[in-house]
């Protein structure tokens, strides 16, 4: 999975439904991140994207 425009992001997480954190992820002002999904169960996740102290969850559907 690729997430793109996330310069301004500082961190990428990516937990499943239980709350396993799979990825955490820094941006450091990357233009876009490569998250390697292929390994992970079909389910539902939460990317949590976090920009200064504001977050966002969005939810993701890997069949």
């Amino acid at each position: 999975m690729v997430v793109k425009n996330v310069a301004n992001v500082s961190r990428l997480t990516l937990v499943d439904a239980l709350g396993v954190v799979h990825y955490s992820i820094l941006s450091n002002g990357a233009m876009e991140l490569q998250l390697r999904t292929q390994d992970l169960p079909a389910g539902v996740y939460m990317l949590v994207v976090e920009e200064d102290e504001a977050r966002k969850a969005l939810r993701i559907l890997k069949q």
